[in-house]
């Protein structure tokens, strides 16, 4: 098998991720919360770029690079098997954490 043959054969392999998103508004999912996005708020986040925590019983999420603190209130259920969070462009201002697992 030569290597160009090898290499598609690989990247036909691998699983396509970001296709999961490609539907609804501007590729992003159909199933947002219209009270959390205006398909210009939200976007899918890697698991990294979350901090799970608990403050007297009740879960919140931190999105590390921009320190938005979504509490329990805000999340919603994810209906992929990524973490999405909706922010307001213009403030920063947390409108809701989609939570991978559950609720």
């Amino acid at each position: 098998m030569n290597i160009l043959a090898l290499l598609l054969a690989t990247l036909l392999a691998m699983p396509a991720y970001a296709q999961e998103h490609e539907h609804g508004q501007n590729g992003l999912p159909d199933w947002y919360d219209p009270n959390c996005c205006s398909y210009q708020d939200c976007k899918p986040v890697n698991d990294s770029e979350i901090e799970l925590g608990e403050v007297d019983g009740r879960p919140y999420a931190r999105h590390k690079p921009t320190g938005a603190v979504f509490l329990w209130d805000k999340f919603r259920r994810s209906q992929d098997e990524r973490y999405h969070i909706c922010a307001n462009k213009a403030t920063g201002a947390p409108l809701c954490f989609y939570d991978r697992v559950g609720m």
